[in-house]
């Protein structure tokens, strides 16, 4: 057992502190750890009951999880059919399609069309199930260094499930790759607090789409 108090082995500041709630009870047990600076081996550990024990660093590791770990990496969730509009900016240029008896029509930029309908179908089945890749590095992180500020893709989805009314999917926003790992980019999304980073290659995917978006025959006359 441990000498000292919860000031002395630092278990006031603890390094986490954890609530359980046990099914039949309403009054949570709480478990407090904290490194034992003088032996790397070990940590200093108190129950609500005001208890200390050691515990060894093996065991409490397990327990050193930050908070983020448990959020959610779901992003964006819709059903690919419902999509009825999609709305986003690449590069700063805006783009809309929308979906119109069953085909999807180029309303932004004007006097465009889909030369296949399967760019628009590509850039739904990149985004209806879209999950982080994790929280960003280190937490909170200023935008203008993830590029967030200025995004390279901004896209949102209008879905509209049969006899029911439209829902707004997202917007998403996609900013910069991250240093040193050119496989992810970050990211944030519309109601979900904080900055994730997701796969890079989804922005390739939308500006390869975009290849098949052309102009109308009478708009180059």
């Amino acid at each position: 057992m441990p000498t000292g108090t919860p000031s002395s082995t630092g278990l006031d500041t603890p390094d986490v502190m954890i609530k359980l709630t046990l099914k039949d009870e309403t009054q949570p047990r709480e478990i407090r750890l904290k490194a034992n600076g003088a032996d790397a081996a070990m940590f200093y550990a108190q129950q609500d009951s005001g208890a200390m024990g050691m515990l060894d660093a093996d065991h409490a590791k397990g327990l050193l999880v930050s908070p983020d770990s448990f959020r959610s990496l779901a992003l964006l969730r819709f059903e690919k059919n419902d999509a009825v509009k999609i709305s986003f900016a690449v590069d700063g240029k805006p783009y809309e399609f929308e979906k119109v008896h069953g085909l999807w029509v180029v309303r932004q930029p004007e006097n465009y069309r889909l030369s296949n309908q399967s760019d628009a179908e590509t850039i739904l089945a990149v985004f209806k199930k879209l999950d982080a890749t994790g929280n960003a590095p280190m937490g909170p992180v200023p935008t203008e260094n993830t590029g967030l500020d200025k995004p390279v893709i901004s896209i949102k989805f209008t879905t509209q499930a049969q006899d029911g009314a439209p829902v707004t999917v997202g917007p998403l926003y996609v900013g910069k790759v991250l240093p040193g790992q050119s496989g992810d980019r970050y990211c944030s999304v519309a109601g979900k607090d904080g900055i994730f980073t997701m796969h890079a290659d989804a922005v390739d995917k939308v500006r390869d789409a975009l290849h098949g978006v052309i102009a109308n025959p009478t708009a180059t006359q």
